[in-house]
């Protein structure tokens, strides 16, 4: 009941934090806030990086797959490093390139969007290792 309570919890979040998304309107990003943005990203994926190895550690399993057979294939730590780190440079790319092309509304959106995807993953995952795997 508690998971039930969480997922929904972390389904309105997404919900809300990207139903803003289409009523930007004449609301024009600055680019401070789109580093600010990019730092919090960083910031949920070493979240989820901890979380994936805490509850790893205590008996959970991984649900994604390649990452599973890739932790299986050169361990957690360098896995998990050989997946995020590629993936926030290339945002990094992107951000910079919405910046010099003035693209500002589609890099907010993009990162509202992955920002309530990762505090989902993160809230689940927390959730996973404090309410599941240490009750048993």
């Amino acid at each position: 009941m508690k998971f039930l309570v969480w997922r929904t919890v972390a389904v309105l979040f997404i919900f809300f934090g990207t139903s803003i998304l289409p009523s930007l309107g004449s609301y024009e990003p600055k680019l401070g806030t789109i580093i600010f943005l990019f730092w919090i990203l960083v910031a949920l994926n070493a979240l989820d990086a901890h979380s994936t190895y805490t509850g790893l550690m205590a008996g959970a399993t991984e649900k994604n797959p390649t990452l599973s057979i890739l932790m299986e294939k050169v361990g957690i730590l360098p896995a998990m490093m050989l997946v995020k780190l590629p993936s926030l440079l290339l945002l990094a790319v992107f951000l910079v390139l919405s910046a010099y092309f003035k693209a500002n509304k589609t890099s907010f959106s993009l990162l509202v969007a992955l920002l309530a995807y990762y505090a989902y993953v993160v809230v689940c995952n927390y959730y996973i290792i404090y309410f599941k795997i240490r009750e048993v």
